[in-house]
């Protein structure tokens, strides 16, 4: 395919991957800017304060892509453009981020790319924001306080804020394929074999980005990170039969034992600082919430929207799955497992077929939500986080 002179080609064509991934710690979809551009300008805010990302305005949610309308003519892109410019500049103290148009199926999508600042946190409209593996939330004044002294200690050095990006951006695809990789024997039929194929390819593309940087070589990591990469590709590029299962869950295991011992080594001795621990803490209280307000729904839904209500119970799911991988111990010794114990089934009901069998499949469906919301209503009730 020819790309027009306005379209990033190398984004475009890792476009159709990076919806696959879904939304996560440095990505956010937005199927459109809005009237008021409030979500952007917040998004832009949370992205600076805690890690770089990419905003993709013109897909939606799900990863549907939409597509911009009426951005057709270099005069409406430009216009385009200036408004999302607009919106960045609402953002403060002051962030640029840059723009690239895409190009897939015939629409157009805007990339924004956000760098994580060089201050310690970012306003919208007055309100700090951070974000929280797939969403911006205000600060807590607390965190913003602790913050800011966190950067005073250290000078205001640049240079540590890059190593705890860098870190972040490592530890995030570690568990990544943690939790999709010891799932992955429940996931040998399509479409959720290509699923997380695309997600490791794009996990392969970024640890290959970073075993390149110079902090990889200040971290003594450069040839591990390469080592993974090597893993992820041989399992992204092995040829998938019925015959070969095997083979490729042994690929799998070896791929995931590689990410565990390098978790061990470089991410798990690096204390989580306070802002963290709140972070986590409010989160899996907030995942509490919406699973509690999912399992009101979920009878209803399972006879009507069957698709929506796997799709946001998984999400839950995947969310404390990942949120398991981290030391817990601060708030419980145990909470680690407890939490994991919880999430797996909870993330795999997205994989759960429904048969024409009087309603049994979808009941056992809602009982999978139901169990885990009463068991994790628990788990906070009795943690008092």
């Amino acid at each position: 395919m020819t790309f027009p002179e306005w379209a990033d080609e190398e984004l475009s064509l890792k476009l159709p991957k990076l919806r696959a991934q879904g939304e996560g710690q440095t990505l956010e979809f937005k199927r459109e800017l809005g009237k008021a551009g409030d979500e952007i300008k917040k998004e832009i805010a949370a992205l600076a304060s805690t890690n770089a990302g990419l905003i993709l305005i013109g897909v939606d949610d799900d990863g549907t892509l939409v597509g911009i309308p009426d951005v057709e003519t270099a005069k409406d892109r430009e216009q385009f453009r200036a408004q999302v410019e607009g919106r960045a500049r609402g953002v403060t103290p002051p962030i640029t981020p840059a723009m690239k148009y895409l190009l897939e199926e015939g629409k157009i999508v805007l990339a924004v790319e956000v760098k994580r600042g060089s201050q310690p946190i970012y306003y919208s409209n007055n309100i700090p924001y951070v974000r929280h593996i797939t969403q911006a939330h205000p600060a807590a004044p607390q965190e913003v306080i602790d913050r800011v002294k966190e950067w005073l200690d250290k000078g205001g050095d640049v240079e540590g804020e890059k190593q705890k990006e860098f870190l972040s951006s490592v530890a995030e695809i570690l568990i990544g394929i943690i939790v999709f990789g010891t799932e992955y024997d429940q996931r040998t039929i399509k479409p959720w074999v290509d699923n997380i194929k695309y997600t490791f390819q794009s996990y392969r593309n970024t640890i290959g980005r970073l075993a390149a940087s110079q902090m990889a070589d200040e971290q003594d990591c450069g040839s591990d990170l390469t080592a993974l990469a090597d893993a992820l590709d041989e399992v992204t590029t092995h040829y998938w039969t019925l015959g070969n299962v095997s083979e490729q869950l042994q690929n799998v295991a070896e791929l995931v034992g590689k990410a565990k011992d390098l978790k061990t080594r470089l991410i798990d001795p690096v204390p989580l600082d306070s802002a963290s621990k709140t972070q986590i803490r409010d989160l899996i209280k907030q995942k509490s919430r919406e699973l509690h307000n999912l399992t009101g729904r979920a009878e209803d839904m399972a006879f009507r929207r069957m698709d929506d209500l796997k799709e946001e119970a998984s999400n839950i799911g995947q969310i404390l799955a990942k949120l398991s991988q981290y030391d817990l111990g601060f708030v419980e010794k145990n909470l680690s497992g407890n939490l994991l114990e919880i999430a797996r089934p909870l993330h795999l009901v997205e994989t759960a077929s429904v048969y024409m069998d009087g309603g049994n499949s979808q009941r056992k469906i809602v009982g999978v939500i139901s169990e885990a919301n009463t068991k994790l209503s628990a788990l906070v009730s009795s943690l008092k986080i």
